[in-house]
């Protein structure tokens, strides 16, 4: 009997592991995955993805201005356009009759102009178009460290919750064991009645703080739902925990590498070859540009076609300005005030983003302290709970002084989960500072 029940509990067991939706029991993420799907569906990284492609597409447009332009050309004419008259010449005895037939016209030719020197304007246009491509990549990068960062925040706090809750439900059960051992001492007349109205005052305060755990959960795993893309309602369940191996920061890191700072970087290069572009308006620009046509119609007196054959042209074209009223300078000094403006907005932001930087490196401290604090306090709490309940049990301390150690044990475990949090946070935050997440 017993082996038959054994092999229905083993074919139960395997229709359950390989039929059952994993959905039913929880979609089990790690850190790792929830930023991956994050980045592949959040729809700013979407937008900075198009806007590289419009970029690069930008750069290829830029590049063609150093190729030559062909283009074709053709006309035709179709109409009533006959015409006859007669031509008196002195010394001839009559006139000469003419007449010219012009009712189908038509010409097709190819043409291809090249730029020779456009004053640096071509170059320019290309590095911008360069420089634009590299900006919108590192807007890529810099929105994905973003999300990066919201991603940790949002998984860090539904651990959070979840060790909360864990916390309660201990809290609870202990409150439900000693409530039921303060029930049976009082129906045995052994103890007061006010004694068990503490208790389950006590025991209705545990209740409450397990079903504000139990929301806690519920919203922050909806908040990380909705981060990484899934349904607000989908059940997950979260593999990583506060147990992380030790965090090596390097204190003398700079921002230099952040995606925001190489950005005003590369704002400060457009700067300069816009510079370039607007005094290329005011240099000498030549060119070149040829063609090639064929040209049919006009019949003349019904003897052939004037117009019948080819022809072929190259025009050299050069364009030197002479005297603008200072329109260049001007303009040249203009673009340079941009450049400056671009430079003082890079250094500001520079030591705006060192001052983050080193409140980031400060904030990762203050946590590590305050887990070591917190971890000290939690060892204290427990070791003050055991005894307590000890010398609760023997008569050496009242119930209040007992409830009171309870309620200190269950402080100190929610501010060491607090603690933990912030520094898994604080780690993201000092990375995405230091351009190193």
């Amino acid at each position: 009997m017993k082996e038959m029940i054994k092999k229905y509990l083993i074919v139960i067991l395997f229709i359950v592991c390989f039929f059952v939706p994993v959905s039913f029991f929880g979609q089990q993420l790690t850190l790792k995955q929830c930023v991956r799907m994050a980045l592949e569906k959040n729809k700013n990284i979407s937008i900075a993805e198009k806007q590289e492609q419009k970029a690069d597409l930008m750069v290829r447009v830029a590049g063609t201005n150093y190729l030559p332009k062909f283009s074709a050309n053709g006309m035709g004419l179709y109409g009533n356009n006959d015409m006859d008259f007669a031509l008196n010449i002195t010394g001839l005895p009559k006139p000469i009759g003419l007449k010219f037939d012009a009712d189908n016209i038509y010409e097709a030719g190819v043409g291809v102009r090249q730029p020779l020197y456009m004053g640096g304007k071509v170059n320019s246009a290309y590095k911008m178009a360069t420089i634009g491509r590299d900006i919108s990549r590192l807007n890529k990068k810099l929105t994905a460290d973003q999300v990066t960062v919201e991603v940790y925040k949002a998984y860090w706090n539904a651990v959070k919750a979840s060790e909360m809750q864990k916390s309660a439900e201990q809290y609870r059960k202990t409150v439900v064991e000693f409530f039921r051992n303060m029930n049976n001492a009082f129906n045995a007349g052994m103890k007061p009645r006010n004694d068990l109205m503490k208790v389950q005052v006590r025991l209705n305060d545990a209740n409450l703080k397990l079903q504000r755990a139990k929301d806690a959960v519920r919203l922050s795993r909806m908040y990380l739902c909705n981060v990484i893309g899934l349904p607000l309602r989908s059940n997950i369940d979260l593999s990583d925990s506060f147990e992380s191996g030790d965090f090596l920061m390097d204190r003398n890191v700079g921002i230099t590498a952040r995606p925001e700072y190489l950005m005003l970087n590369k704002q400060v290069d457009i700067k300069k070859y816009e510079k370039r572009y607007v005094a290329s308006d005011f240099l000498p620009q030549v060119g070149i540009a040829g063609s090639y046509n064929y040209m049919h119609g006009i019949k003349f007196n019904n003897a052939g076609y004037l117009l019948n054959g080819t022809n072929y042209e190259v025009l050299l074209s050069v364009k030197i300005p002479i005297f603008n009223w200072g329109e260049g300078a001007k303009k040249v000094k203009a673009a340079e005030r941009d450049m400056d403006i671009s430079r003082l907005s890079r250094d500001d932001a520079y030591d705006k983003m060192t001052l983050e930087l080193q409140n980031r490196i400060d904030g990762y401290d203050e946590a590590l302290l305050e887990v070591k604090m917190t971890r000290h306090a939690l060892k204290q709490s427990e070791e003050n709970l055991r005894m307590s309940r000890n010398n609760y049990d023997v008569g050496m301390e009242t119930l209040s002084d007992y409830l009171q150690a309870q309620s200190i044990w269950q402080n100190a475990k929610a501010e060491y989960i607090s603690a933990r949090t912030n520094l898994e946070i604080s780690k993201v935050e000092y990375l995405k500072a230091a351009g190193k997440l």
